[in-house]
């Protein structure tokens, strides 16, 4: 990495080594005599310095060095070798002018602390040293908008202003961190420490929080070809040859007008799928796809075709008494091409799942259903079975053609509960939980369409 400033002694160099790399690979690279014709112009070498580390190739830097003016012959030794320079990235922690007024206190022997106070600064100092202590949700809001704006990477800018909220929660439970004074540490032999951590940590909730955005793709990035078969549409897929099973020859689309193409493929694989012999069409061309019926439904039409579904960003929860007066649970899913296209879905969906239906046949939800809650992923939910048995966990998913509802475990994505059936669960409760994993059961909510409230809350019972 270049530091800034070239235009240092050899003593220093010798002396701290690595610390002059770069220096000491252009002085190489130049030799004694171009050294030394260019050591009264620090700028110069500055720039050269600068030219390589920034510019990737051999004839773009060979034409900004020679905008220098260099001595004669300078550029061509530095273009002998840029293998040597590859070392030469980014920019360093001080400017070339910093450096430039550091080096003759360096010179006198003075260390970096000691340089910086004879020029008037402190080492120590950063651009948050004279800031305002954060003491309100006000100026908490402005240093995670400055911080945040200063970070380009969004995973990590994500990272740092959460746990700058988890540090503000903190604050706000516990006070401000105090001096502790000198104590005996709390815990004995080595293996009883690791016995206390491993059963503290077994107490410990996870608290994960809710994903209310709807992110993600709208749908699947294949799309499917759909025709109309009988009346009825019918999804085809492209598919490889070389997955084709003699059976579904049968599935390839208008098999009875390309009865040559389907013969053509089951001899090749009676020949045993020879990869240097594929077969071929009437007119010649090779077969390496064809498009195969398949028994799915159109889900999101995109440009004619089919795509699958996006992932899930809603399930809304409804209630609806059975004939002995017992609630059933009725699910809505919602998906992301439901919210991105306001044209099409001005209202949210209102079709609940019945198992093993298709989507037309599932229940319409009406006025005589209430509202519950609307689970998003981790949401965390407890729900109680039939059997009197009692699940927890953060909100998974639902699977569509059976209607039962997954949960996962809040310490471990790993431990999964499927097939929990939602109509004929005695109870299902939705849970808030805090930064610190306290929870508080959601006694009430009301169901939205992009920020609209468009039902009622039901009474808390």
């Amino acid at each position: 990495m270049w530091v800034g400033c070239v235009a240092a002694s050899s003593a220093i160099a010798a002396r701290i080594g690595e610390a002059m790399h770069g220096t000491k690979k252009l002085r190489d690279a130049l030799g004694d005599a171009l050294w030394a014709e260019l050591q009264g112009q620090p700028e110069q070498l500055d720039r050269i310095a600068h030219i390589i580390s920034f510019f990737e190739t051999a004839d773009t830097i060979g034409a900004e060095l020679r905008k220098l003016g260099l001595p004669s012959g300078a550029v061509d030794a530095l273009l002998v070798d840029l293998g040597a320079f590859s070392r030469f990235k980014g920019a360093g922690h001080i400017s070339a002018l910093a450096a430039r007024s550091l080096i003759p206190h360096l010179e006198q022997g003075l260390r970096y602390d000691q340089a910086c106070e004879a020029c008037g600064w402190d080492h120590a100092a950063s651009q948050w040293s004279g800031r305002e202590q954060v003491t309100d949700k006000a100026s908490f809001n402005r240093l995670v908008k400055e911080l945040g704006e200063q970070i380009a990477n969004p995973v990590a800018r994500k990272s740092l202003t959460e746990g700058l909220k988890q540090l503000w929660a903190m604050r706000n439970r516990w006070g401000l961190a105090r001096p502790l004074r000198q104590v005996d540490p709390p815990w004995g032999d080595p293996a009883s420490f690791r016995r206390e951590v491993q059963q503290a940590y077994g107490d410990v909730f996870v608290a994960r929080p809710e994903r209310r955005r709807a992110r993600g793709e709208g749908h699947a990035a294949t799309i499917r070809q759909v025709k109309e078969r009988d009346g009825a549409p019918v999804v085809y897929e492209r598919k490889s040859i070389t997955d084709l099973s003699e059976k579904r020859l049968e599935d390839i689309k208008d098999s009875e007008r390309n009865q040559s193409v389907v013969e053509a493929i089951r001899r090749w694989i009676a020949d045993g799928r020879p990869a240097d012999r594929l077969p071929r069409s009437p007119a010649g061309d090779e077969i390496r796809k064809v498009r195969l019926r398949t028994k799915g439904k159109p889900s999101v039409q995109v440009r004619g075709g089919s795509a699958d579904r996006g992932e899930i960003v809603r399930v809304d929860v409804f209630a609806k008494p059975n004939k002995r007066g017992k609630d059933e649970f009725y699910l809505v899913p919602i998906y992301p091409h439901h919210v991105m296209n306001k044209r099409e879905w001005p209202a949210p969906p209102q079709r609940a799942v019945v198992a093993y239906k298709d989507e037309e046949e599932w229940t319409l939800i009406d006025d005589i259903f209430s509202f519950r809650f609307s689970l998003y992923p981790r949401s965390f939910v407890e729900v109680v079975k039939s059997t009197g048995e009692i699940f927890e966990g953060y909100f998974g998913g639902v699977d569509r053609s059976t209607g039962a509802v997954s949960l996962f475990a809040h310490n471990s994505t790993k431990t999964s509960f499927r097939g929990l059936g939602a109509k004929t669960l005695l109870t299902m409760k939705k849970y808030n939980v805090d930064r610190f994993g306290a929870r508080s059961e959601v006694k009430s909510e009301v169901r939205t369409w992009h920020g609209v409230v468009c039902t009622s809350p039901i009474p808390p019972g």
